[in-house]
């Protein structure tokens, strides 16, 4: 077996564990970055069909804050470009759009029926955002209950429940809601939406470049099979490659494979039994499909969010190529469009009926869809690929195993999500690893 030695190792090349190894490299930490794919960036990179530019996961890039801020430290190129902020809503075969700060209560009150209670969920709002947020398990759709019985108040919660947390009304725990609302990227100022100028894939390449500039090494096509253990401190990794195994010795080690395959492939003996309860409490987001229609033209005009309201499973619309026409071959435009499972299931997940589902109600939303445009693929998260690797249960980064670090949206803090996530987690990991370890050059 081969042998090599570095300060850090991060096992997965996802959004998090790039963010992270770009800091510790920058800081001077001989880094090894592992992945057992052949691309990089996990559910935040880029496949090319058809000469259009597909994202794996991620598709809007926050600006202003922790990601931006990541990009700047280590001298990356953060190479995005804004999109209207605007909340476009398609309520009953019709467009709105509204100011951001505007949307949610001009959508109650356009398709909800019940007109007092829409005032009195938005004055328990107001008092949840500017006094005491609620606490406890209480669903959203429990809470909505407490001010109004109007069904379509509840439809208007759902996409962004479903689209952005990851869980429906029905799961969602409304102090995730409002965690989000008061401490997440809305109310934390986030400056901007972007769309990844020439996709994902390019934001992780220019981390990578980043790493590699600074000493730093990326092995593709390279699996963790084990992460070593003495003395309930880690002290390297097992990897295999093409080339054969090897053994590298580490001083830390930074898993963004979901904390649930870290202890597999670390061994369960490792962790105390009440961390391994709490790991039961994790679990990934249900089932999304997202499908890409390609057209000669937009197939609609709003280059943001477009969020279906009333619709049994459909969430988010989006035009990328209004506003980076480089997503495309020249003169041609894609929809993205997502669905979600908006209702409670008790049976298994029909994968293919859900499918099936997703495309007929895109059809009933999009006029003449299968007219003017063409499905060029369906994408379905869920099990190991899934949205989020935790639907909001929080875990801490640090494992107990001295100097093993998870980061990535298993790792959940409560008031953000995805790719924001992924780069504070990464942001929190590095500084811990830098206050409790010196680099060797």
């Amino acid at each position: 077996m081969r042998k090599g030695d570095f300060d850090v190792v991060v096992v997965g090349a996802g959004f998090g564990g790039m963010c992270a190894a770009a800091r510790l490299a920058h800081r001077g930490y001989k880094t090894l970055v592992v992945e057992r794919l052949s691309l990089f960036g996990g559910r935040c990179s880029t496949l090319v069909h058809e000469g259009f530019k597909i994202t794996t996961g991620a598709m809007a890039i926050p600006g202003g804050g922790v990601i931006e801020e990541t990009f700047r430290e280590v001298g990356a190129a953060f190479n995005v470009r804004r999109f209207d902020p605007v909340n476009v809503y398609l309520i009953d075969g019709k467009y709105y759009a509204w100011p951001l700060e505007e949307s949610l209560a001009r959508a109650l009150y356009e398709f909800g029926r019940d007109k007092d209670g829409a005032n009195r969920v938005l004055e328990a709002m107001a008092r949840a955002v500017t006094w005491q947020t609620p606490a406890g398990p209480i669903s959203v759709r429990e809470w909505l209950s407490q001010y109004t019985e109007d069904e379509h108040i509840y439809q208007v919660f759902q996409p962004l429940c479903t689209v952005v947390l990851g869980q429906n009304i029905h799961g969602l725990p409304i102090s995730e809601f409002f965690k989000f609302m008061t401490s997440g990227q809305p109310a934390r100022g986030t400056a901007t939406w972007n769309y990844a100028v020439n996709g994902n894939i390019d934001l992780i390449e220019s981390l990578a470049r980043a790493i590699e500039a600074k000493g730093g090494e990326i092995w593709k096509n390279a699996e963790a099979k084990r992460i070593i253990v003495d003395q309930h401190k880690v002290t390297g990794v097992v990897v295999e490659t093409s080339e054969g195994e090897w053994e590298i010795s580490a001083k830390a080690v930074v898993s963004n494979l979901g904390p649930k395959k870290t202890v597999e492939i670390t061994g369960r003996e490792h962790f105390d039994q009440a961390y391994l309860r709490e790991l039961e409490l994790v679990q990934p987001t249900p089932l999304i499909v997202t499908s890409y229609v390609i057209s000669d033209h937009p197939l609609v005009e709003y280059p943001g969010i477009i969020w279906p309201v009333g619709s049994p499973n459909m969430v988010c619309h989006l035009s990328p190529t209004i506003t980076c026409p480089e997503l495309a071959p020249e003169g041609k435009h894609f929809l993205y469009s997502g669905s979600g499972i908006t209702e409670p299931r008790t049976s298994p997940i029909d994968v293919k009926s859900e499918i099936k589902l997703h495309l007929e109600e895109l059809n009933r939303l999009i006029p003449d869809v299968e007219k003017r445009g063409k499905v060029l693929s369906v994408q379905c998260f869920h099990g190991d690929w899934p949205l989020y690797h935790s639907m909001w249960h929080p875990l801490p980064q640090r494992t107990p195993v001295v100097d093993l670090h998870n980061v990535g949206d298993g790792v959940r803090i409560s008031g953000l999500i995805g790719v924001n996530l992924c780069a504070e987690t990464a942001r929190i990991v590095s500084e811990d690893i830098m206050g409790r370890i010196e680099p060797t050059g």
